[in-house]
């Protein structure tokens, strides 16, 4: 027995319409298109954070919170002053020291800001890298370089400029999907005047 297609919760064709099937199934890409893509990515970025949390350090010996909660300090007050948009670190410490390597919430956004600040080329001095998180006393130097960067205004304004070609990038893109959409009302018009030829 086939299945109508009322059965699936879809209205009837009208007779003339059973030659254009192509063209929903073609639409319909267009438009989940970009959410794909954001999903995609989404994936992508989740995948990224885990890879780098799992390569945090094991420490030399328990960290204490105060010092870590320290180092969230001092990331956020060089962020804010970066981008005052940029969410906070959020860190809630549970008892005094933390056994095991730094946590997700810490690790992650250290590695990223240290990461852009290598990438900006001329900043060498305050990159830390994030296997030397082993101790407090690597964390006590993790907050200095954060003090110390915040007062540096060359690389405030370099980091401020290189957010913008992010938003720049998106351009692009844009411009693809709606060539893509472009290309498939051509393909319309043109399955009408074949349609018309017939």
């Amino acid at each position: 027995m086939s299945i109508s297609q009322n059965d699936m919760g879809m209205a009837p064709m009208p007779p003339q319409d059973a030659a254009a099937p192509p063209m929903p199934p073609e639409a319909m890409p267009a438009q989940a298109g970009p959410e794909d893509v954001m999903a995609a990515q989404d994936q992508q970025r989740e995948a990224q954070i885990e890879a780098i949390a799992a390569a945090a350090p094991q420490p030399e010996k328990p960290y204490t919170v105060k010092k870590v909660t320290g180092l969230v300090d001092a990331m956020n007050s060089f962020l804010e002053k970066v981008d005052a948009g940029v969410p906070p670190v959020e860190f809630v410490a549970e008892g005094t020291r933390i056994e095991g390597p730094l946590p997700a919430d810490v690790f992650v956004p250290f590695v990223v800001v240290m990461s852009f600040v290598d990438q900006l080329g001329e900043y060498d001095k305050f990159v830390m890298q994030p296997e030397e998180l082993v101790s407090d006393a690597a964390i006590t130097k993790a907050i200095g370089l954060f003090k110390m960067m915040e007062k540096d205004s060359g690389l405030i304004e370099d980091l401020q400029e290189g957010a913008a070609p992010e938003m720049e990038e998106e351009e692009p893109m844009n411009e693809a999907e709606r060539q893509v959409a472009m290309d498939e009302e051509d393909m319309d018009e043109d399955d009408e005047a074949l349609m018309q030829g017939m």
